[in-house]
């Protein structure tokens, strides 16, 4: 997917974090929509029908599963899961929620752009 135009959802509870994705992904064309929480995550996927999603895994009012598994009762969108858990079982339960693929934090730009 390149960018375009196109707008991707990014959800990330940390600051330093939100703001390398929303450069690294506005630098390629992107139009990023930042949230910090799952439950702006959710009201942003619903409002501004991003085409894609990157949720952090861990988020301040709940986790990015979750969110993943909401959007997937109703969109077929690529969502990528970003963390700095690195644990087997927390990228297969990212998987099986409905995750496209799982970036461990910290993350080249070239890799993320890449997935």
């Amino acid at each position: 997917m390149t960018g375009a135009g196109r707008r991707i959802l990014v959800c990330d509870d940390e600051l330093q974090i939100l703001r390398a994705l929303k450069a690294i992904l506005r630098e390629s064309g992107y139009e990023v929509v930042a949230t910090a929480n799952a439950k702006e995550a959710l009201e942003a996927a619903v409002l501004k029908r991003p085409e894609a999603a990157i949720l952090d895994l861990v988020l301040p009012d709940g986790d990015g599963v979750d969110v993943c598994r909401q959007i997937r009762e109703w969109s077929e969108m690529p969502i990528l899961m970003l963390s700095a858990v690195g644990q087997e079982d927390a990228k297969v339960e990212a998987l099986e929620a409905g995750a496209d693929d799982y970036v461990q934090k910290p993350f080249s730009p070239r890799e993320l752009l890449a997935r």
